[in-house]
């Protein structure tokens, strides 16, 4: 699972890898909700300013409510998806994700940037 940046090069479409997730289902459960209107097809989805905030949002309150993890990113089970437990993994995917998510949403202009896209073909 890939957070990429589209951008031009040489009349080309290149993207540029931001974050990469393994077998965080539990993230990728959150775009499968939030982003790809429930439907889990491996496509790729243009992500915006709003729904990153959110999610590291969704991030900060798991960390923050660490009795409750499946009440804020709960995972999803399947066949290539990892551990559903929330163990230590779990915890440092999450936390992870925030402090890219944090690094991204200072330094890109969304206004001017190129496209954010998500992707979770394997």
């Amino acid at each position: 699972m890939y957070l990429v940046v589209e951008r031009q090069k040489n009349n080309q479409r290149v993207h540029e890898e931001l974050i990469y997730w393994r077998k965080a289902n539990h993230i990728h459960r959150w775009f499968i909700e939030h982003v790809q209107s429930h439907c889990d097809d491996c496509r790729v989805y243009p992500v915006n300013q709003t729904q990153l905030r959110a999610l590291m949002n969704q991030c900060e309150q798991t960390l923050l409510h660490c009795d409750q993890p499946e009440r804020y990113l709960p995972t999803l089970y399947g066949p290539f998806f990892g551990s559903t437990d929330y163990d230590d993994l779990y915890f440092l995917e999450i936390l992870r994700t925030k402090e890219l998510l944090h690094v991204i949403l200072t330094a890109f202009s969304f206004d001017h940037e190129p496209r954010i896209l998500y992707s979770s073909s394997w």
